[in-house]
């Protein structure tokens, strides 16, 4: 299963609904093809690379905004809050970055 980091600065992530655990990431310069392929791994967004994040979950849907824009909707998983990119999984770009597990 593959997870992807975001570094989240605008602010444009909002939980939908009534419900606290469901949630949309804003949008993010991902092919649909990739993000896809992400559903059923996790999305953790952080302040800074080095920074842990600070809203997190399972990526349950992806809804494609424009070509190569992307907004992952995800359940809030609040155990995950305070995860790190570990210095060996990878290199960021573009403020993100995927990562096994």
């Amino acid at each position: 299963m593959t997870d992807i980091h975001f570094v989240e600065t605008s602010g444009e992530y909002k939980k939908l609904g009534d419900s606290a655990r469901i949630w949309s990431s804003g949008t993010w310069d991902v092919s649909l093809k990739k993000a896809n392929s992400l559903i059923g791994g996790r999305i953790f967004l952080h302040t800074s690379q080095k920074g842990p994040s600070f809203l997190c979950g399972e990526i349950i849907d992806v809804e494609e905004v424009a070509t190569g824009r992307v907004t992952f909707i995800f359940r809030h998983d609040r155990s995950l809050v305070n995860t790190f990119v570990g210095e060996n999984d990878g290199n960021w770009g573009q403020e993100q970055i995927t990562v096994n597990r």
